[in-house]
C-alpha cells in the first residue's frame, strides 16, 4: 500500500532529511561521483571494528556452498524450511545432523568437521544451548560465515544471555569470520536466487537491470518491505542483522555499496552501539555512487514490532 503524505525537505551539509507529517524521519546520505575507495575508512569509532570489506562478506552473502546444521525431515522445522527455500540453489548444499544418515535424497553429515569441504556459509538452525559449540566447530573448519537463527540472547535482558551473545561477538572478532544474528530470520540474495532463511513468503523473482537492496535489523519489517516485489518493485537483496552480535546494518550497507545488482539501498535502522560505523558505511556507498535511504525505526510508526531489538538503541 502506498501512503501519501506531505513531505518536507530540509537540507544540511551532510544529509538530506525527509520528515513526514506523521513524524517518521528518513535520512538520505549524499551521492558523490565514483572514486577509488580503500576497503577501510578513517571514519570509524575507536571502540569497535571497522565495517567489513566486501571481500570479507562474499562467502557469507554470495555463497557457492551452504551447510544447514540442524537439518531435519520434519517439514515444520527451521532446518527443513531452509532446505525448501534452497531447492533452486545452484551451489553445493550440505545437510548436517548426527541423527540421520540421509534426509530425502541427500546424505546427512554428522558434523561440520565431517563435510567434504569448508562451506562458504553455515546456517545454524538449532536451539540456543547447542549454538556455541557449533560456532567453534565452524571456526576450526574456517567457514566463510555463520547465520544463527536461535533467539533467547540479549533481547531477553538477562545477564547470562547477554554474556552468551557477548561470547559470540568475541569469537567473531578473534576469528575474523562474520556471524549474523543471533535471533535472525536469515539472508536473502534474490539476485542469485539464494534464500538462506526459514521464511517461506518471499520467493526469487526476475530482476530488472538492477534492484533495491533492503537492510533491516527486524526480520518482520524487512520481509514486509520486500513484499513490494508483488507490485513490481525490483528487490536485489534483503539483508537482516537480528541482534547484531557481529554483522550489522553498517556491514550490510557497505556490502551492497559494491554489489553491481543493487542500485539503491533502503535501511530500517533502530539503533546501534557504535553509530560512527553507519557513517563509514555511508561513506563507502557514496564512493560507489549508491544512494542510501535510512528510515528511523525508533518512531512510533515502526517501534512496536521491534521490541526484541530494543537493547540495540543504546548509542543510537
Amino acid at each position: 500500500m502506498i501512503l501519501r503524505r506531505q513531505i518536507q525537505w530540509a537540507f544540511t551539509l551532510k544529509t538530506i532529511t525527509i520528515m513526514s507529517d506523521k513524524g517518521l524521519e528518513m535520512h538520505i546520505l549524499p551521492v558523490a561521483s565514483p572514486r577509488q575507495v580503500s576497503p577501510r575508512s578513517n571514519c570509524v569509532s575507536p571502540s569497535h571494528r571497522q565495517v567489513y570489506s566486501r571481500a570479507s562478506l562474499v562467502r557469507l552473502l554470495q555463497p557457492e556452498s551452504i551447510a544447514i546444521v540442524g537439518a531435519s525431515p520434519t517439514a515444520s522445522s527451521f532446518g527443513a524450511l531452509t532446505r525448501a527455500n534452497l531447492d533452486q540453489y545452484a551451489g553445493r548444499l550440505y545437510l548436517v545432523n548426527s541423527k540421520y544418515a540421509s534426509i530425502g535424497d541427500r546424505p546427512c553429515h554428522p558434523s561440520v568437521a565431517d563435510l567434504p569441504e569448508s562451506p562458504d556459509c553455515v546456517v545454524v538452525a538449532v536451539a540456543r544451548e547447542s549454538v556455541e559449540p557449533i560456532v567453534h566447530e565452524c571456526v576450526a573448519r574456517k567457514v566463510g560465515g555463520i547465520v544463527i537463527y536461535a533467539s533467547g540472547y540479549a533481547e531477553t535482558g538477562k545477564s547470562d544471555r547477554i554474556a552468551q551473545q557477548a561470547r559470540l561477538t568475541e569469537i567473531a572478532l578473534a576469528s575474523g569470520i562474520p556471524i549474523v544474528g543471533p535471533n535472525v530470520m536469515g539472508q536473502f540474495n534474490f539476485a542469485r536466487g539464494t534464500l538462506m532463511s526459514f521464511v517461506g513468503t518471499l520467493r526469487p523473482r526476475m530482476l530488472r537491470e538492477r534492484g533495491i537492496g533492503v537492510v533491516s535489523q527486524s526480520g518482520a519489517l524487512g520481509v514486509s518491505l520486500c513484499q513490494a516485489a508483488e507490485t513490481g518493485v525490483s528487490i536485489s537483496h534483503l539483508l537482516l542483522s537480528g541482534n547484531s552480535c557481529d554483522f550489522d546494518v553498517a556491514d550490510a550497507i557497505a556490502y551492497l555499496a559494491e554489489d553491481p545488482s543493487c542500485q539503491a539501498i533502503a535501511c530500517v535502522f533502530e539503533g546501534m552501539p557504535d553509530p560512527l560505523r553507519l557513517l563509514e558505511a555511508g561513506e563507502r556507498a557514496s564512493a560507489f555512487n549508491k544512494p542510501v535511504v535510512v528510515y528511523d525505526g525508533r518512531g512510533r510508526q515502526l517501534r512496536r514490532p521491534d521490541r526484541d531489538h530494543r537493547f540495540l538503541r543504546q548509542g543510537a
